[in-house]
């Protein structure tokens, strides 16, 4: 064969490497950045569901403590209001029997 045509013949079986190594690389750099992306979406939504968690505990202990508190005040008032019940229940009475003999 020709020596011209066996360089060029050498030089494209070069250029078919060159392009084919290209190529590998370049889909090995599209797994790696598909692999990077996808380990980025699961650590953040691993620190967003870890923020969630936080603030739901934050916002069901203060709703916790707010329930403890109105549930305390209840009870207060309904201890006040069967003290003031049981102290005016006789007066009462009679002031109601008497109404209606009045009438």
């Amino acid at each position: 064969m020709n020596p011209i045509i066996q360089t060029l013949l050498e030089i494209d079986r070069e250029a078919q490497q060159t392009v084919a190594d290209a190529q590998a690389q370049r889909e090995a750099l599209r797994l790696q950045i598909r692999q990077e992306k996808q380990a980025l979406q699961q650590r953040y939504q691993a620190e967003f569901e870890a923020d969630c968690a936080a603030r739901k505990a934050q916002i069901q202990s203060a709703h916790d403590a707010l329930r403890a508190q109105l549930d305390q005040t209840h009870a207060e008032k309904i201890e006040q209001l069967q003290k003031q019940f049981d102290e005016n229940q006789a007066q009462w009475v009679t002031q109601i029997t008497e109404a209606c003999i009045r009438h």
